[in-house]
């Protein structure tokens, strides 16, 4: 801890503690000669309970929404404390989106399997997963296409594209963007502009599903299949859209439902 400490020379530390250490603290900032720090402590009642520590240390982090500190400005060190401190302090930080640290090294005590020796730490600091891979905004993404939100939907997938750092997810996401989009095309009755986006996004959707064998996305490429097939036949039994013929009625009818369920029920009937 106090190699971590002299390392990201911290403003202020929260001290994560337990009634049999928490009288380390003046030892610990005594022996951080490098930083002068504020601090803060947050004792636990149950060290062994993940639950209790995980509600006490979320709780403890209010005070930093409070006083508005960024959330980018905030590391979160697990490497201290038992296994459920440990586990709850990651559970915090994934959820609240703080950088994740980890003070480990090659040389450790017990032939190997013990503690890092004093003086071959090394930090490694990492990217907090939950906003590495966008969760946030791919749920808000899915939330919002299946509340036929789908520009929102399309927004959201783009937002989520700019998060992450994997090329593979990237493209996903914005295969995932522009089959938004095409819905949202739908949506407002533009059948062509549609069409020829899905077609554009499933192909793209159709290859991750091949290429990782991932279930999500297979389920996916066919839904979207058959929503191909379906503007397929309505082109061609309306001459590309410009006449009157059943898949217009049926299509009519479909969107009617969907604006009834958004309780848009004066634009149902009007459909």
């Amino acid at each position: 801890m106090i190699k971590s400490i002299n390392h990201y020379q911290p403003q202020t530390v929260y001290f994560i503690a337990s009634q049999e250490t928490i009288e380390k603290i003046p030892e610990i900032k005594a022996r951080s000669g490098l930083c002068t720090f504020k601090d803060h402590k947050i004792l636990l009642e149950d060290i062994n309970d993940v639950t209790g520590c995980y509600q006490k240390i979320l709780n403890s982090t209010d005070l930093l929404e409070k006083n508005k500190v960024s959330r980018d400005a905030v590391i979160a060190d697990f490497t201290g404390g038992t296994k459920a401190i440990s586990s709850a302090l990651v559970l915090v930080a994934v959820a609240r989106g703080y950088s994740l640290t980890y003070t480990g090294g090659l040389s450790r005590d017990e032939s190997g399997m013990g503690q890092v020796i004093t003086g071959t730490e090394d930090f490694f600091q990492q990217v907090n997963p939950w906003a590495a891979l966008a969760v946030e905004e791919r749920k808000l993404a899915s939330h919002n296409f299946n509340q036929y939100q789908f520009e929102a939907a399309k927004s959201a997938f783009n937002s989520a594209k700019y998060r992450v750092n994997q090329p593979k997810v990237k493209r996903q996401l914005e295969a995932l963007a522009q089959i938004a989009d095409a819905y949202n095309e739908w949506d407002r009755f533009h059948h062509s502009a549609a069409y020829n986006l899905l077609q554009q996004g499933a192909n793209k959707i159709s290859l991750f599903a091949d290429t990782a064998a991932d279930v999500e996305f297979a389920a996916l490429s066919l839904q979207l299949s058959g929503n191909l097939e379906f503007l397929k036949s309505f082109s061609s039994s309306s001459g590309q859209f410009k006449n009157t013929c059943r898949s217009f009625i049926l299509d009519l009818l479909a969107n009617a439902r969907r604006r009834a369920s958004e309780g848009k029920y004066d634009d149902a009937v009007a459909r």
